[in-house]
């Protein structure tokens, strides 16, 4: 457990050191003023963006439960259950 601890924050730690040397290099090669135009080209994009993930989800959504009701109207038996090796 003391190992698994170790190597979750070792690996958290890692990533944060990841993201800040990223974010130093943008700065130290990109002005204020550049970063901020580009913000702003993202930013038209993001209606679309959020349409995109409105549809993905109601998909997920419709997937999901189909399946459910799929299960509902025949369960799996023991024999074909996960459980059976």
């Amino acid at each position: 457990m003391q190992l698994k601890n170790g190597l979750t924050f070792l690996g958290k730690t890692l990533g944060l050191l990841g993201a800040g040397y990223v974010i130093y290099k943008l700065f130290a090669t990109y002005s204020w003023a550049t970063i901020v135009s580009q913000l702003e080209e993202v930013a038209l994009l993001l209606p679309l963006l959020f349409f995109i993930y409105l549809i993905a989800t109601l998909l997920g959504i419709y997937g999901w439960h189909r399946i459910a009701r799929h299960y509902a109207d025949r369960p799996l038996t023991y024999r074909d259950s996960f459980y059976v090796v």
